[in-house]
């Protein structure tokens, strides 16, 4: 399983579509927060531990979970094939997607900024990769996103997925 976490604003959800749409559209995703989904990223964690037969080896889900219980889970479950990355840009950019782009003032808060900030203390903590899309196009972004799932898919034997 390949998670990928940020806080709103940093480009998950978005890349996560455009990597199905523009490189892998066979890809397994879900989305934590997504109406009808199956909730919590522990949640998923079990799904890719016993998936659907129709359902493809690699599971790639985004939310806003924290790294560290994500890992924690995975292990507690036995899921050795597990991945997270951080999707993460600096406040200045975050403010102008939420603003700007997503016209979601709601989200422009301090509460917003500190859990960016938690998020990426825990990445550097744990030694967890991290895309910055600060100052990056879309398609720069995205493409990044693609090679890392492609990488991770690679190393746990799961080529023919992507």
């Amino acid at each position: 399983m390949y998670f990928v976490t940020g806080a709103p604003g940093a480009g998950k959800t978005t890349l996560l579509k455009r990597v199905v749409a523009d490189y892998y559209p066979a890809l397994w995703t879900g989305h934590v927060d997504a109406q009808g989904s199956l909730g919590r990223g522990t949640e998923w964690i079990a799904l890719a531990i016993h998936p659907s037969a129709n359902a493809s080896r690699l599971l790639v889900v985004d939310g806003q979970e924290r790294p560290h219980l994500m890992l924690q889970a995975a292990r507690e479950r036995g899921l050795t094939a597990f991945h997270v990355v951080l999707i993460d840009c600096d406040h200045g950019e975050r403010r102008r997607r939420l603003l700007q782009d997503r016209g979601q003032p709601e989200l422009d808060h301090r509460d917003t900024y500190c859990w960016a900030a938690y998020l990426r203390g825990q990445a550097d903590a744990l030694g967890l990769e991290v895309l910055d899309t600060t100052g990056q196009d879309v398609t720069t972004s995205t493409a990044a996103l693609a090679a890392s799932i492609a990488r991770f898919a690679k190393r746990v034997g799961v080529e023919e997925v992507v």
